[in-house]
């Protein structure tokens, strides 16, 4: 999965859990609300991402080599689990199963 479809990962798992649908409606809002709804997750990762993810939407800075691209690759990966994982710690009980078998986000 390329960094853009893990980003719109991350925003249907945090729609899910039932943030707000204005919370969603620009990626640099949802970065900065991203560490109330997963707590591990800082302000500093949440910057990262965006950086990530806005590079990713215009494309690789030039002289980039595949190796690097599958860095930033793995890294949101990363950050995508750590998330999840985190959303899904703080889910009601009744919600976790479709969380994790029926959106499939872990």
């Amino acid at each position: 999965m390329d960094i853009r479809a893990l980003f719109s990962r991350i925003v249907k798992a945090v729609a899910f859990a039932g943030a707000a649908k204005e919370a969603l409606r620009a990626e640099e809002d949802l970065a900065l609300r991203l560490p109330q709804w997963a707590p591990g997750f800082t302000g500093q990762q949440a910057g990262r991402l965006l950086f990530l993810v806005q590079e990713a939407a215009f494309g690789p800075p030039a002289g980039q080599t595949p190796e690097e691209a599958q860095n930033k690759e793995d890294e949101v990966r990363g950050m995508y689990r750590q998330i999840v994982g985190e959303i899904y710690q703080r889910l009601p009980f009744w919600k976790k199963p479709a969380f994790k078998y029926g959106k499939t986000f872990l």
